[in-house]
């Protein structure tokens, strides 16, 4: 799953999922020295599980994915979650 896989390349927080839309951000609140690497590495790993589960499932099933590299600026909705 993809939890797996960024549970596996690690300093991935998971903000929400929303639809299809998986939404993370490396580094963040789980400071690394290769935030952008990580990403892109999930990009790829996505990008691999998809392809995986459409041949086995012989559906057809497309991915993009995005990756911004740089500075985010954070505010706080509620209490509970801070979305970025």
């Amino acid at each position: 799953s993809i939890d797996s896989a960024a549970d596996c390349i690690g300093k991935v927080w998971k903000v929400e999922t929303i639809g299809d839309c998986y939404k993370a951000v490396l580094g963040g609140p789980n400071p690394c020295d290769d935030p952008t690497y990580r990403g892109v590495m999930l990009a790829h790993t996505i990008i691999d599980i998809v392809t995986t589960l459409s041949e086995t499932c012989d559906v057809a099933l497309d991915v993009r994915v995005g990756v911004h590299v740089g500075s985010i600026t954070a505010a706080m909705v509620g209490v509970e979650l801070p979305r970025y």
